[in-house]
């Protein structure tokens, strides 16, 4: 397969310096549901799904233009029409200053602020210089990103399995971060060099999940336009999973909160906090929880207390006048009891 000279790039995904504040406000995937069994096989090229490809020029835009590319492949799935949302408008409004944007920060910017659409903040293939121009934006712009409002962003473990059992079989898209060379990335199926100092960051959108070659692999959008890849896009097999160089991974979802019917019963018998995996005692709390309309419906309740149950939480404490930490101390405990003993 060829090789082709890209010009310019630039990383496009910087570190977050409030990465270890944010964690635990951190919505993760296995807080809400458990990996799904994926059966593996090889997807014929004529049957990829196929989105408009993206172009990112030489900017550093390339988490913004993943985003952008979810939200219409979201659209797409929901409405059966893509929309093409602007990259631009989510670059602007990273809260970094520089070239590149931090993840999180990035999959926050639709759920509050929705985005517009391409025609009313053209964003393709233009520099850094005019990415980062938002002379354009005025009421009209704001009020009409506001449609798009998505609801919630979820984190994801950045390996294989998970990222299929996300995309297949509905097409969900998912925007992994990869960690390369450039002589490692820019080919059609991306190789690893042992030898290579991969000091590139860049987002993409995976789009599905195929055998290649017999290996395990993810097929991506990427934002280099239609020239490079395989006509923008890519095969990413899973040695770039086992090598780590998926750092990390998010999607967008929409949280049901209707509540069970039945009235859970319970007796806590000791306080919970963030960070119990696969609790018992969690599994009643996500509950009870949901019983209020203060954790998402679910199939079943994993027990992990992340981010979502710590919200729930807060909101429960905040109702009951309690102070809201987010931690199910005694005082919440002994409301919790009070309620559902």
């Amino acid at each position: 397969m060829a090789r082709i000279t890209k010009k310019t790039f630039q990383s496009g995904v910087i570190e977050d310096p409030r990465a270890e504040e944010l964690k635990q406000k951190d919505y993760k995937h296995e807080e809400l549901a458990a990996v799904t069994p994926f059966e593996w096989k090889e997807v014929p090229k004529a049957d990829w799904r196929q989105y408009p490809i993206f172009n990112q020029d030489g900017s550093g835009s390339c988490v913004a233009q993943s985003i952008a590319k979810a939200l219409g492949i979201e659209r797409l799935i929901k409405s059966g029409k893509f929309v093409f949302y602007s990259p631009r408008w989510i670059y602007t409004l990273r809260s970094n200053t520089g070239a590149g944007m931090w993840l999180v920060d990035a999959l926050g910017i639709p759920c509050k602020v929705g985005a517009p659409v391409e025609q009313i903040m053209p964003s393709q293939n233009l520099s850094e210089i005019k990415m980062n121009d938002k002379s354009d934006v005025n009421d009209f712009v704001k009020a009409e990103a506001l449609i798009s409002k998505t609801d919630k962003f979820i984190t994801a473990n950045p390996d294989i399995e998970t990222i299929a059992s996300l995309i297949e079989p509905t097409g969900n898209p998912v925007i992994i971060i990869t960690n390369f060379a450039m002589d490692e990335w820019n080919q059609e199926v991306p190789t690893i060099n042992p030898n290579a100092n991969p000091t590139l960051w860049h987002g993409v959108c995976a789009v599905q999940a195929t055998l290649y070659n017999g290996k395990k692999a993810i097929i991506i959008d990427d934002s280099w336009g239609t020239g490079y890849g395989i006509g923008g896009k890519r095969i990413i097999t899973e040695d770039w999973f086992k090598a780590g160089r998926v750092t990390s991974a998010g999607y967008f979802t929409t949280f049901a909160t209707q509540g069970q019917e039945i009235k859970p019963v319970h007796t806590f018998t000791r306080q919970l906090s963030y960070g119990l995996k696969i609790d018992p005692e969690v599994v009643a709390l996500q509950k009870c929880l949901n019983y209020l309309h203060l954790f998402p419906d679910r199939d079943y309740f994993t027990g992990n207390y992340y981010g979502i149950t710590m919200a729930g939480v807060k909101l429960f404490q905040t109702t009951y006048g309690l102070p809201a930490t987010g931690k199910a101390d005694q005082a919440t405990i002994n409301k919790l009891n009070e309620l559902f003993k």
